[in-house]
Protein backbone atom coordinates (compact mmCIF):
# COMPACT_ATOMS: atom_id res chain seq x y z
CA UNK A 1 0.00 0.00 0.00
CA UNK A 2 2.98 2.60 0.24
CA UNK A 3 3.20 2.69 -3.53
CA UNK A 4 -0.88 3.87 -3.52
CA UNK A 5 0.45 6.66 -0.69
CA UNK A 6 3.52 7.56 -2.46
CA UNK A 7 1.41 7.79 -6.14
CA UNK A 8 -1.22 10.41 -4.26
CA UNK A 9 1.17 12.31 -2.90
CA UNK A 10 2.83 13.19 -5.57
CA UNK A 11 -0.40 13.13 -8.06
CA UNK A 12 -2.15 14.90 -5.10
CA UNK A 13 -5.63 13.53 -7.33
CA UNK A 14 -7.64 10.47 -6.89
CA UNK A 15 -8.16 10.48 -10.18
CA UNK A 16 -5.08 10.67 -11.67
CA UNK A 17 -3.65 8.06 -8.55
CA UNK A 18 -5.94 5.43 -9.69
CA UNK A 19 -5.20 5.82 -13.40
CA UNK A 20 -2.01 6.07 -12.85
CA UNK A 21 -2.33 2.07 -10.81
CA UNK A 22 -4.68 1.22 -13.12
CA UNK A 23 -7.66 0.24 -10.38
CA UNK A 24 -11.17 2.17 -10.09
CA UNK A 25 -11.27 5.50 -8.32
CA UNK A 26 -13.77 4.26 -5.58
CA UNK A 27 -10.93 1.14 -4.65
CA UNK A 28 -8.12 4.05 -4.69
CA UNK A 29 -10.06 5.72 -1.95
CA UNK A 30 -10.60 2.54 -0.13
CA UNK A 31 -6.74 1.47 -0.52
CA UNK A 32 -5.63 5.36 0.94
CA UNK A 33 -8.69 5.67 3.76
CA UNK A 34 -6.80 1.67 4.90
CA UNK A 35 -3.34 3.95 5.14
CA UNK A 36 -4.96 6.92 6.65
CA UNK A 37 -3.60 9.04 3.94
CA UNK A 38 -7.02 10.03 2.42
CA UNK A 39 -9.54 12.09 4.08
CA UNK A 40 -13.25 14.11 3.40
CA UNK A 41 -15.69 15.25 4.91
CA UNK A 42 -18.10 12.39 3.50
CA UNK A 43 -15.36 9.80 4.13
CA UNK A 44 -15.49 11.58 7.82
CA UNK A 45 -19.16 11.29 7.98
CA UNK A 46 -19.29 7.84 6.92
CA UNK A 47 -16.46 6.59 9.08
CA UNK A 48 -18.74 8.25 12.42
CA UNK A 49 -21.99 6.58 11.33
CA UNK A 50 -20.68 2.89 11.30
CA UNK A 51 -18.63 3.44 14.59
CA UNK A 52 -21.63 4.15 15.87
CA UNK A 53 -23.59 1.19 15.07
CA UNK A 54 -25.42 1.92 11.61
CA UNK A 55 -25.39 -1.03 9.15
CA UNK A 56 -23.74 -0.50 5.79
CA UNK A 57 -27.59 -0.63 4.02
CA UNK A 58 -28.85 2.10 6.41
CA UNK A 59 -25.96 4.33 5.83
CA UNK A 60 -26.36 3.72 1.98
CA UNK A 61 -30.32 4.59 2.08
CA UNK A 62 -28.73 7.85 4.29
CA UNK A 63 -26.73 8.94 1.19
CA UNK A 64 -29.25 7.91 -1.07
CA UNK A 65 -26.32 5.64 -2.75
CA UNK A 66 -24.80 2.14 -3.03
CA UNK A 67 -23.47 -0.43 -0.79
CA UNK A 68 -20.48 -0.86 -2.46
CA UNK A 69 -20.02 3.03 -3.11
CA UNK A 70 -20.03 3.19 1.01
CA UNK A 71 -17.59 0.17 1.58
CA UNK A 72 -15.18 2.25 -0.75
CA UNK A 73 -15.41 5.09 2.05
CA UNK A 74 -14.51 2.54 4.95
CA UNK A 75 -11.32 0.41 5.76
CA UNK A 76 -10.91 -2.59 4.73
CA UNK A 77 -12.72 -5.01 7.30
CA UNK A 78 -11.78 -8.31 8.14
CA UNK A 79 -14.89 -11.37 6.84
CA UNK A 80 -16.89 -11.20 4.38
CA UNK A 81 -19.46 -7.73 3.45
CA UNK A 82 -21.89 -9.72 1.46
CA UNK A 83 -22.92 -12.51 3.62
CA UNK A 84 -25.71 -13.70 1.01
CA UNK A 85 -23.15 -14.16 -1.76
CA UNK A 86 -23.60 -17.59 -4.13
CA UNK A 87 -20.59 -18.74 -2.71
CA UNK A 88 -22.03 -18.55 1.16
CA UNK A 89 -25.29 -19.90 0.16
CA UNK A 90 -23.50 -23.19 -1.53
CA UNK A 91 -21.76 -23.44 1.31
CA UNK A 92 -24.34 -23.56 3.85
CA UNK A 93 -26.58 -25.78 1.86
CA UNK A 94 -23.49 -28.27 1.71
CA UNK A 95 -23.21 -27.96 5.32
CA UNK A 96 -26.67 -28.88 5.70
CA UNK A 97 -27.12 -31.77 3.35
CA UNK A 98 -23.99 -33.89 4.54
CA UNK A 99 -22.63 -31.32 7.33
CA UNK A 100 -19.25 -30.91 5.68
CA UNK A 101 -17.36 -27.68 3.86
Amino acid sequence: MDIVDVYYKNACSLRKTAKALSVSPQKCRKLLIDCGVYQSERAQEIKNDFANGNSICEIAEKYDTSIKNILSYLPYIKGEYDRDSKTTRWRLKKQATDGSL
